[in-house]
């Protein structure tokens, strides 16, 4: 079974879509996805503001859910609300 995790609600969608972490496997980082909106948040700051994002959908990369060990080592560790 896979495991998801979130940081939150998005900022752009007027916080109606969960922010799940994803693994860009491009570039080997974590960002958090929104499920509705499909916007994309590269590190916590860019949270602050709906503006600070990027839409997902335009981005040319592959994706996988991250584990729990590779979040911790990642700029959105002690962020996680729900495991």
């Amino acid at each position: 079974m896979t495991q998801l995790y979130y940081v939150g609600t998005c900022p752009r969608c007027g916080h109606q879509g969960r922010l799940y972490l994803q693994k860009d496997l491009t570039d080997q980082t974590l960002y958090a996805h929104c499920e509705e909106c499909e916007s994309g948040f590269r590190k916590p700051e860019d949270l602050k503001s709906p503006h600070g994002g990027f839409l997902t959908l335009l981005e040319d990369y592959e994706t996988e859910n991250p584990s729990m060990e590779e979040i911790s080592r990642s700029v959105w560790a002690g962020l996680v609300v729900r495991a």
